[in-house]
């Protein structure tokens, strides 16, 4: 084999060993989660263009959660990363103890289109969150060992995914109720104390730090661990094996609906 040949895949090893080191170092001055950004919207006037009138639509997503007895209790926008914009309503469910949050994310250097989802969540009493949801984007790398997510891109039928999340809640379980909602609350505020104590339990790992009230960025280690787990082939891994359980449970559902 010609030498250029060697010469050339050295080259290319190295471009590629600099990105793996460097790219941490990017993200760990650039990443910022700021719960303080979150705040209330007025259903009747902002973003009417985000509530069209169609099945995939926020309002769509909407009006299925609503035919199943969800409510709405807030409609809420923020900047709660620096690079995408974020519009989503929570919704809460007859019983009381299960959120729904139909959302919008807009990156705002527009390098791809808005992404639009539905996830369900419920803690139990322990602590435990579980999580049902569709979005296209991975899980993340960093989730709490002890919750639970179950993650189905291709089911855009809300009330399918509904069944899949009970399903889910049913089988973590494990003799936990459920915590109740309390809707007596400021939604926006019960949002940001969620929010808080879930980056407090990551902050307990090492891998976020908070830099001043409700705004959290990366450690240097939570860093290497978020991009490394955003590359090749670890996130390709993970999505297999967050995708090879969720369909599991996908099929048992269709199988015996709920």
């Amino acid at each position: 084999m010609p030498d250029w040949v060697y010469t050339s895949l050295g080259i290319v090893g190295l471009l590629i060993v600099l990105a793996y080191l460097g790219l941490p170092f990017v993200v760990w001055q650039s990443f910022k989660f700021d719960v303080n950004q979150l705040t209330e919207i007025d259903p009747d006037e902002d973003f009417d263009d985000l509530w069209a009138d169609d099945s995939s639509s926020l309002s769509g997503m909407r009006r299925s959660l609503s035919a199943l007895g969800f409510s709405e209790v807030a409609r809420c926008t923020g900047a709660l990363v620096s690079n995408v914009d974020t519009v989503f309503s929570m919704m809460v469910s007859p019983c009381g103890n299960h959120l729904a949050f139909v959302s919008i994310v807009v990156p705002k250097a527009n390098t791809m289109g808005a992404m639009r989802y539905v996830d369900f969540s419920s803690e139990f009493l322990d602590g435990r969150e579980i999580n049902t949801q569709n979005t296209s984007v991975s899980p993340s790398a960093q989730r709490d060992p002890d919750d639970s997510l179950i993650w189905l891109p291709e089911v855009q039928d809300v009330p399918l995914l509904w069944q899949v999340h009970l399903a889910h809640v049913a089988r973590q379980e494990r003799g936990t109720k459920s915590r109740a909602i309390p809707l007596d609350r400021d939604p926006i505020e019960f949002m940001k104390d969620e929010m808080s104590r879930e980056f407090t339990k990551k902050s307990a790992r090492g891998i976020y730090k908070e830099v001043e009230p409700g705004v959290y960025c990366l450690t240097l280690k939570g860093a290497f661990s978020e991009s490394w787990g955003e590359l090749p082939p670890f996130k390709q891994l993970r999505r297999r094996r967050f995708h090879r359980r969720s369909l599991e449970l996908l099929r048992e559902v269709q199988r015996r609906p709920a």
